[in-house]
């Protein structure tokens, strides 16, 4: 090829085809740009923005470490979600886990495993005694249903552990 076609190639040409080389090169620029957007959405929903997975995946300890909870950050509404609950059991051998309100209020409850001695509810809340493992430990496995859509804070405590510890969650819709 010549010169005079390689700088026709790359000018705005009226003949075979109407065309205009500076809106072409916007469109190319914004599809660049909706393709570096089309990957980051994939690559943050395989790591957990929109369901299970690193980003979603939280653990929280209370100060003492008496109190741990294991919960995802982002549920979808009417999905079910895992909570791991595990907390010291007091001198006589039993810990009481207080759910608050504001959780039962954005989640159902569906499953709970173990079924736990006692349950009474206080308040709005609930409050589950579990007897201690041979550590002194009790772990609870819960399966809540999402019930709304938003930000939802609710809280977790022990009767035998320091401070509450809060839990902060997204549901999609």
């Amino acid at each position: 090829m010549s010169t005079l076609d390689d700088k026709n190639e790359f000018s705005s040409r009226q003949y075979p085809i109407q065309e205009d080389l500076c809106v072409q090169k916007r469109i190319w620029m914004i599809e660049r740009i909706g393709w570096y957007m089309l990957c980051a959405i994939v690559i943050l929903t395989l790591l957990g923005l929109f369901s299970k997975g690193p980003l979603s995946h939280t653990e929280i300890q209370s100060p003492d470490g008496e109190l741990i909870i294991v919960y995802e950050c982002f549920a979808r509404n009417g999905a079910s979600m895992p909570v791991t609950i595990k907390a010291k059991a007091g001198a006589d051998g039993k810990a009481t886990i207080l759910l608050d309100g504001s959780l039962l209020d954005s989640f159902s409850v569906d499953s709970l495993q173990p079924e736990p001695v006692e349950s009474r509810s206080y308040g709005s809340g609930m409050r589950l005694t579990y007897l201690a493992d041979d550590r002194g430990w009790v772990q609870t496995h819960l399966s809540l249903r999402a019930q709304g859509v938003g930000l939802s804070r609710s809280v977790v405590s022990t009767l035998t552990s320091g401070p509450a510890l809060q839990l902060t969650q997204f549901i999609y819709p």
